[in-house]
């Protein structure tokens, strides 16, 4: 009763927010045949200043070219309209809210598949991650999403996760040994955290930086994007550049939208979801060396592992992907398998 109550109160707040003139699922009210215009919605967790924000304004305004402004999106940052899975969840059995760009750990409740995005230590650039999202794998996710409620047109860039400590220096996985760290309650952090010998501790986001004001834990991690946006500089001293993950971004539709539009209202919003996931990764590649200097100015000591101290990590959760075999099922792991190894090269 507690859990659809709050759900209750989740849609009407949100329904506040975006107000009550358009309707997404509607097409003969609007975006339809009759020319008027569809107002969408999209919510993002980023801040103004993050890559995956530009990526959705391009998104926005390239989509209304391309419908010649019968398609209209809205950007909400900040996590405006709610959590990421909050939003997910609210995509899946309708359309108040459009169009999400959540961490990728968030679809593995619709598809086991995407338990693959949370492997550690599986990539060590950016060719091979694209190389694996825009190839057979990602595929895989968005035709593995028929019936769950979403649709899944291209991945973005959350970049790759890093470490960082409020006063301890940290070179090799025994380093952490002990160490209470702030990771996301998501089963395959949890799992590789432990491996590495951290304490792992589960907390909310939005918790992140009080908790590591007042030391409930010592260390956290996340992009450089979401350090930076988070102000974690201020409460930390050593920012490592593992690169242990990477955080893909998946470009979620909310499945009764997608339904409720013509084949061509769909076609546009593809391209222009890849389109702009192609203008943000190239962003925030861009972007990602000046934020990690930008880290430094403000007194963070940035640590770039060797290639033996980072064997230390590859080898401390050696076996812990194995370990999520049969959530992902036989014919999903196989697949990660073949598809990992060529785009590792």
């Amino acid at each position: 009763m507690k859990k659809w109550t709050a759900r209750i109160l989740a849609m009407l707040m949100i329904l506040a927010l975006v107000g009550c003139g358009g309707d997404s699922g509607s097409t003969d009210e609007s975006g339809g045949s009759d020319g008027e215009t569809l107002q969408l919605t999209l919510s993002l967790a980023q801040d103004t200043e993050n890559p995956v924000y530009l990526g959705a304004v391009y998104f926005a305004d390239r989509l209304k070219e391309l419908s010649g402004g019968t398609m209209e999106t809205t950007v909400h940052p900040n996590s405006a309209l709610g959590g990421e899975e909050e939003i997910v969840e609210m995509q899946s059995y309708g359309d108040s809210i459009t169009f999400s760009l959540p961490s990728g750990y968030t679809l593995q409740k619709y598809t086991p598949a995407m338990y693959a995005a949370d492997f550690y230590f599986q990539f060590e650039n950016y060719d091979q991650v694209w190389a694996f999202y825009d190839g057979a794998y990602g595929d895989y996710v968005k035709e593995s999403l028929d019936g769950t409620g979403l649709v899944v047109t291209s991945f973005w860039d959350n970049g790759f996760r890093n470490l960082t400590t409020t006063n301890r220096e940290v070179h090799t996985a025994g380093d952490l040994k002990g160490v209470k760290l702030r990771v996301m309650s998501a089963e395959t952090h949890m799992a590789a955290w432990q491996a590495i010998g951290a304490a792992a501790t589960p907390i909310a986001y939005s918790e992140i930086y009080s908790s590591l004001q007042q030391g409930v834990v010592e260390g956290q991690e996340n992009p450089v994007f979401n350090i930076i946006g988070s102000r974690f500089q201020e409460v930390q001293k050593y920012l490592i550049l593992t690169r242990h993950v990477h955080d893909p971004s998946p470009f979620i539709i909310s499945g009764t939208a997608w339904d409720s539009w013509s084949e061509e209202q769909r076609q546009w919003v593809t391209q222009a979801s890849e389109e702009a996931a192609e203008y943000m990764r190239a962003e925030a590649a861009e972007m990602e060396n000046a934020k990690i200097q930008e880290l430094q100015d403000a007194g963070m000591t940035v640590i770039e592992l060797t290639e033996e101290e980072r064997q230390t990590f590859v080898d401390a959760v050696d076996g812990v992907a194995e370990q999520f075999r049969d959530e992902m099922g036989e014919e999903a792991w196989e697949l990660y398998q073949t598809c990992i190894t060529e785009a590792q090269g």
